[in-house]
């Protein structure tokens, strides 16, 4: 993994225990950074036992991006919940930042998400996704997903598109 100073971003998993934790007692982040918050209205663990978030981001608007990285988050109890997500931008990767949510129940997959925000100049914004109930029995078409019980359009084009990355720039994913 190249690690020269042009390409050091970082992206900060944290369960919502931990993050809640060293938001008590640590130092505020400075950004800029886009945090996720990941909440559910249903039933944890007995419809959602886990939720896999996919993150990618771009040097451009046009998008030049990052080879994105996968962390699964186990939801054993409605305790586990919200999970927060922070991506920190580095000094190249700071275009946007697409995170893809997939809720899931025995491995299977019970919905899924994409968001795409903008990188703020300074300082952390904060995007939440809930998987709404009504989005469980909601049909959407191509190109849609659901949120909020609603369907509205995917991203276009797809930011996980591998014709959009950088080759052998990985997104970094501390542990």
């Amino acid at each position: 993994m190249d690690r020269s100073p042009g390409v050091r971003r970082r992206l900060a998993f944290v369960a919502a225990a931990l993050a809640a934790a060293a938001g008590a007692c640590g130092p505020e982040e400075e950004g800029p950074g886009v945090r996720l918050i990941l909440e559910t209205e249903v039933g944890v663990p007995t419809v959602v036992d886990t939720v896999d978030v996919e993150v990618t981001a771009s040097r451009t608007a046009s998008g030049e991006t990052c080879t994105p990285q996968v962390q699964a988050f186990p939801l054993a109890a409605p305790s586990d919940l919200p999970v927060r997500i922070l991506y920190e931008a580095g000094p190249e990767f700071r275009s946007w930042v697409a995170f893809r949510v997939c809720w899931r129940k025995s491995g299977a997959e019970v919905r899924a998400q994409t968001v795409l925000q903008p990188v703020p100049s300074s300082g952390i914004q904060e995007v939440r996704v809930e998987l709404a109930g009504a989005c469980l029995t909601r049909t959407c078409g191509a190109g849609e997903q659901c949120v909020a019980g609603a369907c509205t359009p995917v991203p276009s084009p797809d930011p996980f598109d591998p014709a959009l990355r950088v080759p052998g720039i990985d997104c970094d994913v501390p542990r």
